[in-house]
C-alpha cells in the first residue's frame, strides 16, 4: 500500500514523501503495521494493535491515517491515527497558583549567578547516651 506522508520540517517547508506500508493481520486479532524500505530491502515494524475478534479483512485510506477492520463476528472497527505529540505541547506559561506553575522549573539547571542552596543529606541523631 503506497502512502504519501506530508510532514513539516523545522524550517516550515512541507515535504511529501512516498513510503510503503504493509499491514498484516491474523485470526488471533493482532493487526501489525510495517514500513518497507525498497532501497535497503528492509521491513521495519512500526506498531501493533489488538482487536477483540479474529480479523478477516482490512483496508486503509491513501494517507494511512484510517484503517477499517472487518471481523469474523461481522463487526467493523475503524481506527484513526492519533494526533501528534508535538501538537499537544504547551504554547503558553501555566497560570500562577496551579500545580504546573510550581513544577515548571524542577528539571532546569541553575544559571550562572543563581544562588544555590546545597545540603549534605540527613543528619542522624542517636537516641540515648553516648
Amino acid at each position: 500500500l503506497p502512502v504519501i506522508r506530508s510532514d513539516y520540517l523545522d524550517d516550515g517547508a512541507k515535504v511529501k514523501e512516498l513510503s510503503w506500508r504493509i499491514m498484516t493481520s491474523s485470526l488471533d486479532g493482532v493487526l501489525q503495521f510495517h514500513s518497507w524500505d525498497a532501497t535497503l530491502g528492509t521491513l521495519e515494524h512500526l506498531y501493533s494493535t489488538k482487536v477483540g475478534n479474529s480479523i478477516t479483512s482490512l483496508t486503509m485510506d491513501e494517507t494511512g491515517d484510517r484503517v477499517a477492520i472487518g471481523t469474523v463476528s461481522g463487526e467493523v472497527y475503524v481506527k484513526v491515527r492519533g494526533p501528534s505529540v508535538n501538537a499537544k505541547k504547551r504554547t503558553r506559561d501555566p497560570m500562577a497558583g496551579t500545580y504546573s506553575f510550581f513544577q515548571r522549573g524542577m528539571n532546569a539547571e541553575p544559571s550562572e549567578g543563581d544562588f544555590v542552596v546545597t545540603s549534605e543529606g540527613k543528619i542522624r541523631v542517636s537516641a540515648g547516651g553516648a
